[in-house]
């Protein structure tokens, strides 16, 4: 995780996760530590978004997830 690697060479870090899951999961990683997460995303205007999360059945992969692509009849890695 680059945050983390960042965070030894800064007095406080600021992160921006969108995705309330991974959110949370970053705040108990970095329970303690000089890092702030924020669950939002960052744009050029105010306002309220989607934000789209391929799935495989019961799978999620946040790492691929999009405000732009739908992933609508496309293949995913890994989908059977």
């Amino acid at each position: 995780m680059f945050s983390l690697y960042l965070s030894k060479f800064s007095s406080h870090l600021y992160c921006f996760e969108p995705l309330p899951a991974l959110a949370e999961y970053l705040n108990n990683k970095f329970k303690g530590c000089n890092v702030t997460v924020e669950n939002c995303a960052l744009g050029d205007v105010n306002g309220v978004s989607s934000i789209n999360v391929p799935s495989v059945g019961r799978n999620k992969f946040e790492s691929r997830s999009s405000f732009v692509h739908t992933y609508e009849d496309e293949y995913i890695l890994g989908e059977e």
